[in-house]
């Protein structure tokens, strides 16, 4: 399901601006940009009901996208990203990162 090509702690930062590639964000994504599509997958395996797998939807990012590319609807609020800051700036932005929640699914609220 991936690769990695290397471990190491990293101290990460909030920043006004991001870019996102080669991840998944948040189903909810897909009403701020069409560059990427969704998915259904496991989210994770429930091991007390015999390994039951819980589907969750994801937004794939496959491509680049920056965040100030996000199409806001109504009054855009002041958004703050995670982000490598040891990954390469490109477009006064670096890599962010995006962490998902286990428990919660935001498509039911």
């Amino acid at each position: 399901l991936f690769t990695y090509t290397s471990v190491e702690v990293v101290e990460l930062q909030q920043a006004e601006r991001a870019y996102f590639e080669h991840t998944l964000l948040p189903y909810s994504t897909n009403r701020r940009t069409s560059r990427g599509y969704a998915i259904t997958m496991p989210r994770y395996l429930d091991y007390t009901l015999g390994r039951r797998p819980a589907f969750a939807q994801y937004f794939v990012a496959q491509h680049r996208i920056q965040s100030t590319d996000f199409l806001w609807f109504g009054e855009k609020t002041d958004e703050r990203y995670w982000i490598d800051p040891d990954s390469p700036q490109i477009k006064d932005a670096q890599l962010g990162l995006m962490f998902h929640s286990f428990v919660e699914n935001e498509n039911e609220t």
